[in-house]
Parts: C-alpha cells; sequence; structure tokens
C-alpha cells in the first residue's frame, strides 16, 4: 500500500513536469521511479528509469544528480550480477564526486563500489 502511494506520488510530478516543460524535475521524478523498483528488489525494471534520468542529467549538464543516478544504475547492475557494467558506472558516479568535491555522494559510491568487489570475490578490495 505504502510503496503504491509513493510511486503514484512520483507519476503526478512526472506529469507535472511533463505539463511544464521542466526536464530537470522529470528526471528527478524518474529516478526516484527506478529508486522505488529497487526497494521492491525489481532490479531490470528500474534500469529504463535510470537510464532516462542519466539521459535527461547527461543533456542538462546536472554533474551531481547524474552522479547520483550513475551510482544508483550502477547497484541495480551489481545486484543483476551485472559487475563490470556496475564498476563502470559507479566509478563514473565517484569521478563525478570528486570532481565536484562532494564527500557525501562520494562516500555512499565507494560503498557501492566495494560491494562490487566483493560480489567478484576480491575481498582484499573490499
Amino acid at each position: 500500500m505504502r510503496a503504491e502511494f509513493w510511486r503514484l506520488l512520483v507519476r503526478i510530478a512526472a506529469n507535472l513536469a511533463i505539463d511544464m516543460g521542466d526536464q530537470f524535475s522529470l528526471a528527478v521524478a524518474t529516478v526516484q521511479e527506478g529508486r522505488l523498483h529497487e526497494e521492491r528488489l525489481d532490479f531490470e525494471e528500474s534500469l529504463p528509469y535510470f537510464d532516462r534520468g542519466i539521459e535527461i542529467f547527461t543533456d542538462l549538464g546536472a554533474r551531481w544528480e547524474l552522479g547520483d543516478a550513475l551510482a544508483e544504475r550502477g547497484i541495480a547492475e551489481r545486484e543483476l550480477g551485472r559487475l563490470d557494467d556496475a564498476e563502470r558506472d559507479i566509478r563514473r558516479a565517484i569521478a563525478i564526486s570528486e570532481e565536484l568535491g562532494q564527500r557525501q555522494l562520494a562516500r555512499w559510491t565507494w560503498r557501492a563500489l566495494a560491494h562490487v568487489s566483493e560480489r567478484r570475490g576480491d575481498h582484499e578490495v573490499a
């Protein structure tokens, strides 16, 4: 019930963003929809939402938000066993966060990268 409520709010936000021509808000709502799928452990379903958000944030030059969306997609890819793709996206997110001097984003993206190494069985790196 609660998940459906949040999904409805995200869809309302996306529709409002479309109506107003606000690409930034549309991307935020789109990435949030992906997160809702992740919370339900539906990682495959989350990927198109992350892909679309990444596309819009890239077009807008919204670097912090791009890094956040890349890290989220990397986490979904990791959970699907696509470790090379996960590492690529998470490393890009780390690079963006370091370029921006954003320690908050860097901290949790480094943890996500460590989980990729752990999944590969590389416990020394993790």
